[in-house]
């Protein structure tokens, strides 16, 4: 279908969540690899396959990273059993969206797995950028006295961060925040 999407003028396709989750049945947002896609889709080389004609038909494609909660699976959840026995994850979330277990945005690590994984989905699958789901949810802990919705400096400097990784492989990758904030 991707020569009928180029014949009706699309020049970019945004793909949810397609970092490996729990289960088969998903929209992805309960990620658990961020750096391995998910087997309901097909192989890594189908990901490739399809990245490669979709440049060749003109058309980007952007990823939905979700990088404010991971689902029971993810290595540095299972080594602690708990979120709150975890240094990566919060027992509790400090923003008002959580649904799953909410990445400690304070841990130096975590920060470095969002721009490891940029780096990689820009470098292996040639990726042309990302979408990021629940901005709100990326400040630092402390950040939010004034409420979820308000102005977060900490949210902006660490999707600056972000942002700095992902143009260090390619300075024109798409990067779109989902903020929903003031």
């Amino acid at each position: 279908k991707i020569p009928y999407l180029k014949a009706l003028g699309v020049n970019a396709v945004e793909l949810l969540p397609i970092c490996e989750f729990n289960g088969n049945l998903s929209w992805g947002y309960n990620t658990n690899f961020y750096f391995a896609p998910d087997k309901a889709y097909g192989s890594p080389d189908d990901y490739k396959e399809f990245i490669d004609l979709c440049h060749q038909n003109g058309i980007a494609v952007i990823l939905d990273l979700v990088f404010n909660q991971s689902d029971w699976l993810h290595p540095w959840y299972a080594m602690y059993g708990t979120a709150a026995a975890s240094p990566f994850y919060n027992g509790k979330a400090p923003h008002d969206y959580s649904v799953l277990n909410d990445w400690n945005q304070d841990h130096p690590l975590v920060e470095q797995q969002w721009k490891d994984c940029v780096k990689y989905w820009l470098t292996e699958y040639k990726v042309d950028g990302f979408r990021f789901d629940l901005v709100k949810g990326l400040g630092d802990n402390d950040s939010y006295a004034g409420g979820t919705n308000a102005y977060n400096a900490s949210r902006v400097q660490r999707m600056t961060r972000i942002h700095a990784a992902m143009s260090e492989v390619n300075p024109d990758a798409y990067f779109i925040n989902e903020n929903l904030a003031a």
